[in-house]
C-alpha cells in the first residue's frame, strides 16, 4: 500500500522506511550518490591531451582537454595552497549530489603524471556575475547601483541562490565570492568548493550588502522546503554520505558536518532564512 502524504515524515516507523523506498526522487538521488555517473567515469579515466595555465584563486588551477570529448578545471595536490582542498572539491560535489540541487559539475579525484588531484567538468558557454550584470542592465556608474544590480541578480535566481546560499553553510565555504559562481541557462553553477569543511576559518556567504533591508521577502518556495525536510530525515542517504565522507575529510569535519545539517531543520523553517543562515554561520 502507499504511503499517505501526511505519513511522510512519521520519523522511526516503519511508514518512514517504506515511505523513502517509495520516493522516485529520494530513489533517484541514492542511485547518483551509490554510483559515478557516465560523465565522472569519463573525467577519471580519459587520457588528459592538452593543458593550459589557469593561475590564481586559491590554487593554481589548470584547463585540460580530454581526449575525443570534453574538458575540465584540474586542480593538484601539488600546488595546493589549502590542504586537501582537492578532496574537499570531491566532498562538495557529492554533498550537492546528497542535497539533488544540481549546482555543482562533476567533480572527481584522479592521478596525472605522478600528482593526484581533482579534476571538475569545465561548462563552456557561462557568465560570471559582473558580466551578467553588464549584459542585463549595461553599465554602472556607481557603488549603489552595483548593490542595486546585485540585487537584481539574486532576486531573478532567488531559488537557485537560496539553495547556494543553503550549501555553502553545510559545507562552511569560506571564499565564496562574486567570481565562482557562474551563469547559464537561467542555472546557477558553484564552482572552487575546495576552501570548505574547517570550521577554523570564518563562513563567507554571497549576500548583496543591501540584501538584509529585503529580506524577509526572500522564502523557500514550498517544493524546495518539502525537499529539505525530506533530505533531513533521509537515514539512508546520511549514511551513505557518511561513508563517502571517510576517505575525503577528517573526523572532526564530517562530525562538524552533520551537526550543521541538523541545524539546518530550524533554518529551512525560520520566518527569515537569510537572517537565519547569516546568524548561524
Amino acid at each position: 500500500m502507499e504511503p499517505k502524504p501526511e505519513d511522510l515524515f512519521n520519523i522511526g516507523s516503519k511508514t518512514e522506511v517504506e515511505a523513502f523506498s517509495f520516493d522516485p526522487e529520494l530513489k533517484n538521488r541514492l542511485r547518483h550518490l551509490e554510483q559515478d555517473s557516465a560523465l565522472e567515469v569519463k573525467l577519471q579515466q580519459r587520457e588528459i591531451v592538452r593543458k593550459n595555465e589557469l593561475l590564481g584563486g586559491m590554487n593554481d588551477a589548470i584547463a585540460v582537454q580530454l581526449k575525443d570529448d570534453g574538458s575540465g578545471v584540474l586542480k593538484l595536490e601539488s600546488r595546493e595552497k589549502v590542504i586537501d582542498s582537492y578532496k574537499k572539491e570531491r566532498a562538495a560535489y557529492i554533498v550537492d549530489k546528497f542535497l539533488g540541487f544540481g549546482l555543482v559539475p562533476p567533480t572527481v579525484i584522479r592521478e596525472f603524471i605522478g600528482d593526484v588531484g581533482s579534476l571538475q567538468e569545465f561548462i563552456v558557454d557561462t557568465l560570471e556575475l559582473h558580466s551578467l550584470m553588464l549584459f542585463k542592465y549595461g553599465d554602472c556608474d556607481t557603488i549603489e547601483q552595483s548593490r542595486n544590480q546585485k540585487l537584481k541578480v539574486f532576486h531573478d535566481y532567488l531559488n537557485d541562490f537560496l539553495k547556494l546560499l543553503i550549501f555553502d553553510y553545510l559545507i562552511h565555504n569560506s571564499d565564496r565570492h562574486d567570481f565562482n559562481f557562474l551563469f547559464k541557462e537561467g542555472r546557477i553553477y558553484a564552482i572552487d568548493n575546495g576552501f570548505t569543511f574547517d570550521d577554523k576559518n570564518q563562513l563567507r556567504l554571497f549576500m548583496p550588502d543591501n540584501l538584509f533591508a529585503s529580506s524577509a521577502k526572500y522564502i523557500l518556495s514550498p517544493e524546495l522546503k518539502m525537499n529539505l525536510n525530506k533530505t533531513l530525515e533521509w537515514g539512508e542517504g546520511k549514511s551513505l554520505l557518511r561513508e563517502k565522507f571517510k576517505i575525503l575529510l577528517t573526523q572532526k569535519q564530517i562530525d562538524t558536518f552533520f551537526k550543521r545539517l541538523d541545524n539546518l531543520r530550524s533554518i529551512i523553517n525560520s520566518k527569515n532564512i537569510i537572517t537565519a543562515i547569516y546568524t548561524a554561520r
